[in-house]
């Protein structure tokens, strides 16, 4: 009887690995389009596969999380947000993959909305201006993909997403 068990047990386990397996990759999320690639978020870290379909490669990995990938005009850099040691900021890095730079400092959340026109701004938004009660309340900021200067946009009320 217990050889029995033990046969019954061991082919429901091997029923169960072999369908979680066979089940497609979920939570592709927040999909970007350039002329010739397609960012996304998957597992906390960035990919980039070809639009014409084929083998996704991984843009980043660090301890932090990526999220919002946007592609330059160009579709040369990506610009996204991450948390590195608790604090969420712009960052920018090639689409070919390689070091990221961080573009934004401050321990307020900053989060990427996409890039200027001409490609050399990355628009983002941030509380770093309100008052802990109008957290809703966000300005909209651009800083150059290639330094930290800032410009403030704008102030707009939307909902903010952490």
């Amino acid at each position: 009887m217990k050889i029995r068990h033990l046969i019954y047990s061991c082919l429901f386990c091997l029923a169960v690995s072999v369908v979680s397996s066979a089940q497609s990759t979920r939570l592709l999320r927040h999909p970007t389009i350039s002329r010739d690639a397609i960012a996304f978020e998957y597992a906390g870290d960035l990919w980039t596969v070809s639009r014409s379909g084929g083998q996704a490669r991984r843009v980043t990995s660090t301890q932090g999380a990526e999220i919002d990938p946007y592609f330059s005009p160009d579709g040369s850099q990506i610009a996204y947000t991450s948390t590195v040691a608790g604090n969420t900021d712009v960052f920018v890095v090639p689409t070919s993959g390689g070091d990221p730079k961080r573009l934004t400092y401050h321990p307020s959340t900053d989060r990427v909305r996409g890039w200027t026109p001409d490609g050399r701004r990355v628009i983002f938004a941030s509380v770093r201006d309100s008052v802990p009660q109008q957290a809703y309340l966000q300005s909209a900021y651009r800083c150059r993909a290639r330094s930290a200067l800032l410009t403030r946009l704008m102030a707009v009320a939307w909902p903010t997403t952490n």
